[in-house]
């Protein structure tokens, strides 16, 4: 499994939200590494025998192998701090891993699952769609060996008509939950309340993100001393989103930047 560059090798679905999980980690840290695609299925032996378990991303980093892009995440913020993955607030980088657990449990798996049994049953759509990026050859064999490969995926996933069923209430219920969710904005991800549970105006009142994005004194670095602060305050989005913490300095701004 070893790059003969010595990069480390990540080994993928070129089609799977989990392994583009592992791939943004991966290009938002900087890590140069080799991508080795898989065609499902026939993966399956090729894993065991290599990691002991049959679930891809895999990474190779350092003769380490680390199966699940949970872990895979977990390992490049250990090895490389900067740029971070998780916010600097202790509990903000909670709610991040209670909600990248909540994406991996109650929506991952299930959209899988309606997706698959949604387009299993089209033999040349699904086996195309599989092996993009594969030369002729591999996409032939592929296509032709798909009806049994269609047997292991539907047994390994649990794919039924009463099990799509059931993912489909459970991912609808999912995207329910976050909606209901109270964030000072789309483009700042960080919850102060639930729509059900709490009163809207309560929450904008005393909510402490409420009140920090409120109380321009606590800001840091450059926003934090600015004349304008009081008027501008500067894009939190866009701090919480590079840095972890939505009161640190708006990196796009002009004074900050030295773009004047």
């Amino acid at each position: 499994m070893a790059s003969d560059n010595g990069l480390p090798v990540l080994w993928q679905f070129r089609q799977s939200h989990f392994n583009e999980k592992a791939r943004w980690a991966l290009d938002w840290k900087g890590v140069r590494h080799e991508r080795r695609s898989l065609l499902p299925g026939p993966h399956m032996p090729v894993m065991l025998v290599s990691t002991g378990q049959k679930q891809v991303p895999v990474l190779q980093i350092d003769g380490t192998k680390i199966s699940d892009s949970t872990r895979i995440i977990a390992e490049l913020e250990r090895r490389s701090p900067t740029p971070p993955l998780y916010p600097a607030d202790p509990a903000a980088k909670q709610r991040a891993l209670e909600l990248e657990d909540f994406f991996d449990t109650e929506i991952g798996p299930h959209l899988r699952r309606v997706f698959f049994h949604a387009i299993l049953p089209d033999a040349d759509f699904t086996a195309g769609l599989m092996s993009t990026g594969f030369g002729p050859l591999a996409r032939s064999v592929y296509r032709a060996a798909f009806p049994a490969t269609r047997v292991l995926m539907r047994m390994d996933m649990g794919i039924d008509d009463t099990s799509a069923a059931r993912s489909l209430e459970r991912f609808e219920a999912a995207l329910d939950r976050l909606e209901r969710e109270i964030q000072p904005s789309g483009f700042l991800p960080v919850t102060a309340g639930m729509v059900r549970e709490n009163d809207i105006v309560d929450v904008y009142r005393n909510s402490p993100i409420f009140k920090d994005l409120r109380n321009p004194d606590i800001y840091k670095g450059v926003c934090g001393t600015c004349e304008y602060r009081d008027v501008c305050g500067g894009q939190r989005g866009r701090a919480y989103g590079v840095t972890g913490d939505y009161l640190e300095s708006d990196p796009a701004c002009v004074l900050v930047s030295g773009d004047r």
